[in-house]
């Protein structure tokens, strides 16, 4: 059985998880912002932010079952107002907010970045626990033993 710093699957992790990090500490000086933009019938959108902490995105516009995007936006700026106490935000929330041209309504959900720095290496960390328990007890040992 080989060590777990030499898995493939923990240094192939590795980089979404420094990724992840990484965006954490930008999104405490900047705000980035890409807008994705469909002006067919339904006028549909979506906006991915990373600002203060958190990855916050809002969909809005008729089902994006069907999206075919058209435009879109970038947006990089320097912003203030990070401090400690907004480090860790909410975890988890989910909310609407006001109503498109159509009528329809707006949904966002904003997701900390402390919790998906946190959920990321318990979900590896179980795969790579999962792989290592398939891997010390082979079936064809099992069967060997009598064990159905």
């Amino acid at each position: 059985m080989r060590p777990w710093y030499r898995s493939r699957l923990f240094w192939l992790a590795l980089f979404p998880l420094l990724f992840v990090l990484w965006a954490w500490w930008d999104s405490t000086s900047h705000r980035t912002t890409l807008e994705i933009l469909d002006s067919g019938p339904g006028k549909r959108f979506w906006e991915v932010t990373s600002h203060l902490s958190e990855l916050s995105i809002e969909i809005g516009g008729a089902s994006p079952a069907i999206f075919l995007p058209d435009d879109h936006s970038f947006e990089r700026e320097e912003a203030s107002g990070a401090s400690w106490t907004t480090l860790f935000p909410s975890s988890f929330e989910i909310y609407r907010f006001g109503q498109d041209d159509g009528g329809r309504r707006r949904i966002g959900i904003d997701i900390g970045y402390f919790t998906v720095a946190t959920a990321y290496p318990l979900f590896l960390l179980s795969v790579m626990l999962w792989r290592y328990r398939k891997r010390a007890n082979p079936k064809s040992e099992q069967a060997e033993d009598g064990d159905p």
